[in-house]
C-alpha cells in the first residue's frame, strides 16, 4: 500500500511539474507573437500575419493542455474542493449545449431526451457542467454516422436510485440506452484532440460517487478505438 501511495504521489507531482514546465515557454512564445503581430518591430505581410496567427492558436492549445494537467494533478491529489448543491441534470446539460464544439467544421445538432424530469444530483454545478461539456464535445467529434447527437436522461430504479445519462448519435441512442452494465466498459480516455478532458471528466464523476462507461468499436487502424457513446451513472440526490 505504501508503494502504491508513493507511486501515486510521484505521478501527481510529475503532472504538476510538467504543467509548470509547459506554461513558462508558452507564455514567452505568446508574448513574442503579440509583439510581432502588433508590428512594433516592423510591418508584416499578410502571409506572415497568417503564420503568426497559426502559431498563436497552436500555442494557446498548449496553454490549455498545461492548465488541464495542473487541474488533473490537483484532482488526483484530492486537493480540489467541490461546492455541492442540488443540481438538476436536464437544465445543466441544456445550458452547456451551446458551447459544445464551437468552430468544428461539420454542424451537429444536439438534443436532450429527458425521461427523468427534475432528476437531481448533489454536486458542484460548475465542475459537472464542464464534465458533461467535455463528454458531449468528445462524442460530437467521433460522430460519423449521423448529424445529431442525443443526450438521454433516465432514472435507474433500485435500492439506491441512480440516474443514467447516455450520450450518442441519434441513430444509436436507443440501443445504447438499453445496454446493460455488463456490455459496457470504462470510457477510452486518451483521444486525439481532447487533451486530458476525458480523464478529468472521469475523476470529477467518480468524486461525485458515479462512473463513466462506453461501448467501443475498432477504428480505421489496428490500434484505434472509437467510443460509441458515453454512459454516466450518478446517484440521485
Amino acid at each position: 500500500m505504501a508503494d502504491a501511495a508513493t507511486a501515486k504521489e510521484k505521478k501527481d507531482l510529475l503532472l504538476s511539474h510538467g504543467a509548470h514546465e509547459i506554461r513558462n515557454p508558452v507564455a514567452v512564445i505568446l508574448g513574442y507573437v503579440r509583439i510581432l503581430t502588433s508590428e512594433r518591430t516592423g510591418q508584416l505581410t499578410e502571409m506572415q500575419h497568417k503564420v503568426l496567427n497559426d502559431v498563436a492558436a497552436s500555442t494557446a492549445k498548449l496553454a490549455v493542455l498545461a492548465e488541464e494537467m495542473s487541474f488533473l494533478a490537483r484532482l488526483m491529489a484530492g486537493s480540489t474542493p467541490f461546492a455541492r448543491t442540488r443540481v438538476e441534470l436536464s437544465a445543466l446539460i441544456a445550458a452547456e449545449i451551446p458551447s459544445v464544439g464551437p468552430g468544428l467544421e461539420r454542424h451537429v445538432a444536439i438534443s436532450v431526451i429527458d425521461n427523468a424530469p427534475a432528476a437531481a444530483v448533489s454536486g458542484d454545478t460548475q465542475r459537472l457542467g464542464e464534465t458533461f461539456n467535455s463528454l458531449m464535445f468528445a462524442q460530437r467529434r467521433e460522430l460519423f454516422t449521423c448529424d445529431e447527437l442525443c443526450v438521454a436522461i433516465d432514472r435507474v430504479p433500485g435500492n439506491e436510485p441512480t440516474v443514467r445519462v447516455t450520450i450518442g448519435g441519434a441513430d444509436r441512442i436507443d440501443d445504447l440506452r438499453r445496454l446493460p452494465p455488463s456490455e459496457l466498459i470504462p470510457l477510452v480516455e486518451l483521444r486525439g484532440g481532447v487533451g486530458y478532458k476525458l480523464t478529468i471528466a472521469r475523476h470529477v464523476i467518480e468524486a461525485h460517487g458515479g462512473q463513466v462507461f462506453s461501448r467501443t468499436e475498432a477504428g480505421d487502424t489496428p490500434r484505434s478505438v472509437l467510443n460509441i457513446g458515453a454512459v454516466v451513472v450518478l446517484p440521485l440526490a
